[in-house]
């Protein structure tokens, strides 16, 4: 049997297309549930490093700077396991966001265009089961690409 793509969709949302150098530069990443019923997943969102095991981090940013160059994440998290007290459902045609500076745990400094990639997956390998009705977020997404 094949796995039914989960309906959902992640945006980085940026509130202009230009920053001035040490200018604080904050995104929003916006999940949003395409499906006509409830998605039950994890909403902590908790932003760290796409090499942090998958547990300790729900989302993750790929950026590349000026000449292609990958930017890596500054940022110490300390994060637990996640809790049942962490999911939740989306309604249907809804979205939730996750606001995050992004100069506070990447280095943006150079002059130059960066692209920026979303990725959302839930790492936890035993997630509370879902309610009756709902479907629960399985599998990455990726958001398109932004550009600062």
């Amino acid at each position: 049997m094949t796995p039914v793509p989960t309906p959902a969709t992640l945006e980085i949302v940026l509130p202009a297309e230009e920053y001035l150098p040490g200018r604080e530069i904050i995104a929003t990443i916006r999940l949003r549930n395409t499906g006509d019923r409830p998605l039950w997943m994890n909403r902590r969102m908790l932003l760290n490093s796409r090499h942090a095991p998958a547990p300790f981090r729900e989302l993750s940013l790929e950026i590349r700077g000026p000449g292609g160059r990958a930017v890596d994440f500054n940022c110490k998290v300390r994060a637990g396991h996640p809790q049942p007290k962490n999911y939740a459902l989306v309604a249907a045609r809804s979205a939730i966001e996750q606001r995050v500076d992004l100069t506070g745990c990447f280095d943006l400094s150079d002059a130059g265009a960066y692209q920026l990639v979303a990725h959302y997956c839930d790492g936890n390998e035993t997630p509370p089961a879902p309610p009756g009705g709902s479907v629960p977020l399985v599998g990455e997404v990726v958001s398109d690409p932004a550009r600062i």
